[in-house]
């Protein structure tokens, strides 16, 4: 468990380590507080940023498709919903 939160850590660009370290900091002392949920707004504003821009990459590259041959038994099946929220939650956290 430990080990992954590392790995995670390492994959985080400079501003979001700065950020995470300055969350840290901020969570010991209480009058803090209003700069940390700053920090945290920014953070998931920013990912919501980013899974907004895979949905309409991914949903663009599905209208591209519809000239060509589609497995519309797929595109309605629970495991393709699975597929497109594994997709999301993996790329919310990059940044390419």
């Amino acid at each position: 468990m430990e080990e992954n939160r590392i790995n995670e850590i390492g994959k985080m660009s400079l501003p979001d380590k700065v950020c995470n370290i300055l969350k840290a900091i901020g969570s010991c002392c209480p009058f803090t507080a209003p700069i940390v949920s700053l920090l945290s707004d920014f953070q998931n504003h920013k990912q919501n940023l980013l899974i907004e821009d895979v949905l309409k990459k991914a949903f663009a590259m599905i209208d591209e498709l519809d000239n060509r041959v589609r497995n519309m038994e797929y595109i309605n099946s629970q495991e393709f919903i699975c597929d497109l929220l594994r997709t999301v939650d993996y790329s919310k956290d990059e940044i390419d």
